[in-house]
């Protein structure tokens, strides 16, 4: 069995970027992992990357050099564990340009990430050897979680593919509990700096932090950027033109209780894994 744990982020307007990060690993993975974690994440201050990072919440107190330290130090954790990492990340005002009649919910551009980073999870369950099913546990956030389940139980039914692999239903947890999802914050946090440092009012190099992730070969974004989405318009609007795909967007429509709209094409894609 693999557990993976996973976490949300945004820029500070969450307007720009949103992401999707998670984390995978066997028991004893994360068993060997966590009493390092602990070592430098005490249960009295428990890791989060944005506070961490800019200073703020339960780092506040502390030097910025301190802060910075702390942070590298986890980067070195993940990079030194046999821990797998993956996140999606979103251009929100592309996707809104690009898909103006989706559902009036901020949180749309969000899901995209969500499945996208299920879909990680599931390559990474392909990967092991024997393969292996995985459990899935998330940052607990009331706004989301609904609809996050929707996606989850609906990717996880789909009978015949490699999503099989998801165990059970979705969980969600609180990070200051759940160690895992610190550790998915940091993933979390640094797939959505590498867009928004792309697209930001201030284009930067890619961070230090993510390119040590990088090098460690077990951990890789998926930025969805204005090209990456015209793509994904593309084969919304094309769905029809391919019999295969159309008849089985008509079929999982009536499964589903749906009209055919961009709203439920671009459904169809995020839930089915189709691009």
């Amino acid at each position: 069995m693999l557990i993976a744990y996973g976490d949300d982020s945004g820029d500070e307007t969450q307007k720009r970027v949103f992401a999707a990060g998670v984390v995978v690993g066997r028991q004893e993975d994360w068993d060997f992992f966590l009493p390092k974690w602990i070592k430098k994440n005490p249960e009295g201050r428990p890791f989060h990357a944005t506070d961490c990072d800019s200073d703020h919440g339960d780092f506040k107190n502390r030097s910025h050099e301190d802060n910075k330290q702390l942070y590298a130090d986890n980067v070195g954790l993940f990079v030194n564990s046999q821990l797998m990492g993956a996140g999606v990340a979103i251009s929100v005002a592309d996707y809104w340009e690009l898909f103006p009649f989706a559902p009036d919910n901020k949180w749309w551009p969000y899901y995209l990430c969500f499945s996208g980073a299920l879909a990680c999870v599931c390559e990474i369950a392909k990967l092991s050897i024997p393969q292996e099913r995985i459990k899935v546990l998330f940052d607990r956030d009331e706004a989301k979680e609904l609809d996050s389940t929707r996606i989850f139980d609906f990717i996880a039914k789909r009978s015949g593919e490699p999503t099989e692999c998801l165990y059970g239903h979705i969980e969600f947890g609180n990070y200051r509990k759940d160690i895992g999802l610190q550790v998915a914050d940091l993933i979390a946090r640094e797939t959505m700096k590498d867009l928004d440092n792309r697209i930001g009012p201030t284009p930067r190099w890619p961070r230090q932090s993510l390119m040590a992730l990088r090098r460690s070969n077990r951990f890789a974004t998926v930025c969805k950027d204005r090209a990456s989405l015209q793509q994904y318009r593309a084969s919304a609007d094309l769905i029809h033109a391919d019999p295969q795909k159309g008849k089985v967007f008509k079929e999982w429509l009536e499964r589903n209780g749906g009209r055919d709209s961009i709203h439920m094409r671009l459904r169809f894609l995020a839930e089915g894994g189709i691009t």
